[in-house]
Protein backbone atom coordinates (compact mmCIF):
# COMPACT_ATOMS: atom_id res chain seq x y z
CA UNK A 1 0.00 0.00 0.00
CA UNK A 2 1.09 3.72 -0.68
CA UNK A 3 1.64 6.08 1.98
CA UNK A 4 0.63 9.95 0.61
CA UNK A 5 2.68 12.40 2.49
CA UNK A 6 0.33 14.52 4.40
CA UNK A 7 -0.55 17.69 2.40
CA UNK A 8 -0.34 21.17 3.94
CA UNK A 9 -3.67 23.05 4.39
CA UNK A 10 -4.17 25.56 1.66
CA UNK A 11 -6.72 27.30 4.02
CA UNK A 12 -5.04 30.57 5.30
CA UNK A 13 -3.95 30.40 1.46
CA UNK A 14 -7.37 30.71 0.50
CA UNK A 15 -8.68 33.50 2.60
CA UNK A 16 -5.54 35.51 1.66
CA UNK A 17 -7.20 35.85 -1.70
CA UNK A 18 -10.35 37.56 0.31
CA UNK A 19 -11.36 40.85 -0.30
CA UNK A 20 -10.64 43.02 2.66
CA UNK A 21 -13.77 44.50 2.35
CA UNK A 22 -15.19 41.00 3.23
CA UNK A 23 -14.15 41.69 6.64
CA UNK A 24 -16.33 43.63 9.36
CA UNK A 25 -14.92 46.89 10.79
CA UNK A 26 -14.52 48.10 14.11
CA UNK A 27 -13.81 51.48 15.51
CA UNK A 28 -11.67 51.94 18.49
CA UNK A 29 -12.06 54.78 21.56
CA UNK A 30 -9.19 56.34 19.93
CA UNK A 31 -10.99 56.50 16.55
CA UNK A 32 -8.46 54.42 14.89
CA UNK A 33 -10.57 51.71 12.64
CA UNK A 34 -9.13 48.06 11.97
CA UNK A 35 -10.73 45.32 10.11
CA UNK A 36 -10.85 41.59 12.02
CA UNK A 37 -11.09 38.48 11.25
CA UNK A 38 -11.63 35.73 13.80
CA UNK A 39 -8.42 36.11 15.44
CA UNK A 40 -8.74 39.58 16.17
CA UNK A 41 -7.85 42.30 14.48
CA UNK A 42 -6.54 42.68 11.23
CA UNK A 43 -3.25 44.70 12.04
CA UNK A 44 0.49 44.16 10.77
CA UNK A 45 1.71 41.12 9.06
CA UNK A 46 0.34 37.80 9.18
CA UNK A 47 -2.37 35.72 7.42
CA UNK A 48 -5.83 35.85 7.09
CA UNK A 49 -7.88 33.94 8.65
CA UNK A 50 -12.08 33.74 8.04
CA UNK A 51 -14.05 36.54 8.70
CA UNK A 52 -15.96 36.39 12.30
CA UNK A 53 -19.45 33.63 11.87
CA UNK A 54 -22.35 36.08 12.70
CA UNK A 55 -24.00 33.73 14.77
CA UNK A 56 -20.89 33.96 17.10
CA UNK A 57 -21.01 37.73 17.00
CA UNK A 58 -24.38 37.46 17.80
CA UNK A 59 -23.44 34.85 20.85
CA UNK A 60 -20.71 37.07 22.10
CA UNK A 61 -23.26 40.35 21.95
CA UNK A 62 -25.40 38.59 24.17
CA UNK A 63 -22.94 37.73 26.79
CA UNK A 64 -22.24 41.01 26.62
CA UNK A 65 -25.08 42.45 27.30
CA UNK A 66 -26.78 40.14 29.64
CA UNK A 67 -23.81 39.63 31.52
CA UNK A 68 -21.28 42.75 32.14
CA UNK A 69 -21.54 46.58 32.42
CA UNK A 70 -19.99 48.98 30.05
CA UNK A 71 -17.68 51.19 31.38
CA UNK A 72 -15.82 54.33 29.44
CA UNK A 73 -12.49 53.46 30.26
CA UNK A 74 -10.97 49.85 28.74
CA UNK A 75 -9.67 47.42 31.29
CA UNK A 76 -10.41 43.53 30.41
CA UNK A 77 -8.62 41.64 27.06
CA UNK A 78 -10.62 40.49 24.43
CA UNK A 79 -9.02 37.20 24.40
CA UNK A 80 -9.90 36.34 28.51
CA UNK A 81 -13.64 38.19 27.97
CA UNK A 82 -13.83 35.52 24.82
CA UNK A 83 -12.90 32.76 26.97
CA UNK A 84 -15.41 33.14 29.89
CA UNK A 85 -18.21 33.86 27.58
CA UNK A 86 -17.15 30.73 25.79
CA UNK A 87 -17.12 28.86 29.19
CA UNK A 88 -21.23 30.31 29.76
CA UNK A 89 -21.99 29.53 26.37
CA UNK A 90 -20.53 25.87 26.39
CA UNK A 91 -19.07 25.91 22.81
CA UNK A 92 -15.78 27.98 21.54
CA UNK A 93 -15.88 31.33 20.56
CA UNK A 94 -13.23 33.25 18.48
CA UNK A 95 -11.71 36.34 20.00
CA UNK A 96 -12.50 38.40 16.59
CA UNK A 97 -16.54 37.83 17.28
CA UNK A 98 -16.04 39.13 20.80
CA UNK A 99 -14.46 42.14 19.22
CA UNK A 100 -17.28 42.49 16.66
CA UNK A 101 -19.74 42.04 18.93
CA UNK A 102 -18.61 44.44 21.77
CA UNK A 103 -17.98 47.12 18.91
CA UNK A 104 -22.19 46.44 17.75
CA UNK A 105 -22.81 46.36 21.21
CA UNK A 106 -21.00 49.69 21.70
CA UNK A 107 -18.46 48.88 24.77
CA UNK A 108 -15.47 50.94 24.44
CA UNK A 109 -12.44 49.42 23.01
CA UNK A 110 -8.56 50.49 22.99
CA UNK A 111 -5.31 48.15 21.80
CA UNK A 112 -3.97 48.72 25.29
CA UNK A 113 -0.44 49.49 23.47
CA UNK A 114 0.73 50.93 20.28
CA UNK A 115 2.27 49.62 17.14
CA UNK A 116 3.32 45.84 16.42
CA UNK A 117 1.46 42.76 16.07
CA UNK A 118 -1.94 43.67 17.43
CA UNK A 119 -4.65 41.49 18.15
CA UNK A 120 -6.50 41.67 20.81
CA UNK A 121 -8.29 44.36 21.96
CA UNK A 122 -9.41 46.08 25.62
CA UNK A 123 -13.03 46.17 26.83
CA UNK A 124 -14.44 48.77 28.98
CA UNK A 125 -15.99 46.19 30.85
CA UNK A 126 -16.75 47.31 34.81
CA UNK A 127 -14.25 45.37 36.61
CA UNK A 128 -17.00 44.08 39.76
CA UNK A 129 -19.43 43.00 37.01
CA UNK A 130 -16.78 41.27 35.21
CA UNK A 131 -15.20 39.63 38.76
CA UNK A 132 -18.48 38.40 39.89
CA UNK A 133 -19.05 36.56 37.07
CA UNK A 134 -18.55 32.32 37.42
CA UNK A 135 -17.34 31.70 34.37
CA UNK A 136 -14.32 34.32 34.99
CA UNK A 137 -12.94 32.20 37.41
CA UNK A 138 -9.14 31.40 36.87
CA UNK A 139 -9.32 33.50 33.75
CA UNK A 140 -6.09 35.59 33.40
CA UNK A 141 -7.14 39.23 32.75
CA UNK A 142 -4.54 40.15 30.07
CA UNK A 143 -5.06 43.81 30.75
CA UNK A 144 -3.77 43.74 34.07
CA UNK A 145 -2.40 40.54 34.60
CA UNK A 146 -4.63 39.07 37.50
CA UNK A 147 -5.93 36.51 37.82
CA UNK A 148 -9.75 36.29 38.35
CA UNK A 149 -11.21 34.33 41.24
Amino acid sequence: MLHRPPQKSTRNQSYNRRPLADYPVVTLSDGSTYHVDEMGLIAGRRPLEPPPPAVDVLACMSWLEQRVSPRNTPSVCTYGVKHAASRWLGRYLTNGAMIVAADRAGFSQDTGRSGGYILNTVLGVSLPSYRRLPEVSGIECLATGQVMG
